[in-house]
């Protein structure tokens, strides 16, 4: 590919990821990332009162792992309480990447949005942000971008730290009554 080609994605070339963190608050203030069709993605666009970032590779054992119980999350909560998304980061080929997430994400049933981690080679400009240094990494923000809980790894008790943050933050946003 010539230098300075974008990945392209089937509508085009993807766009060009951007962050903006504010990192004395520790709140994201927006990004731009590209799903799997090459449109981008701000993190105005994420409308919901929590929103799960999980950082992830099909080549990740521990990430898939993960993926069916974000997925269950996803179903049990709606997309107006919780929207889990995707951050994928692939060690294949640009023009392969697309068509093996969307392969993984048809085979795990995926049911939230995917988007793509990595162009034209460079790291993500939200990776480096939130300094995401392994896979999986989960990291929960509210609607405003404050980052309210994450983790690195897979342990055995994870996913249910995870189930008990997003519990407890959704309780706080709701004025401690539960939402059922």
């Amino acid at each position: 590919r010539p230098e300075g080609a974008a990945d392209r994605g089937p509508k085009g070339p993807f766009v060009q990821a951007s962050c903006r963190f504010d990192s004395q608050a520790q709140r994201l203030i927006d990004f731009e990332l590209p799903d799997l069709e090459g449109k981008p993605i701000h993190l105005q666009d994420l409308d919901a009162d929590l929103i799960l970032l999980d950082f992830w590779g099909s080549w990740c054992k521990p990430c898939l792992k993960a993926i069916p119980h974000l997925v269950q999350m996803q179903t049990k909560l709606g997309t107006q309480r919780l929207k889990v998304v995707g951050i994928a980061y692939e060690k294949m080929p640009p023009e392969s990447r697309v068509g093996a997430l969307q392969v993984v994400a048809q085979n795990l049933g995926i049911n939230y949005p995917i988007l793509i981690g990595e162009a034209d080679g460079r790291p993500c400009p939200l990776q480096a942000a939130l300094k995401v240094e392994n896979l999986p990494t989960m990291i929960l923000i509210d609607r405003h971008g404050r980052i309210l809980w994450r983790q690195s790894g897979l342990a055995p008790l994870t996913l249910a730290r995870l189930d008990y943050a997003i519990a407890s933050h959704a309780r706080a946003l709701n004025g401690g009554a539960v939402r059922r």
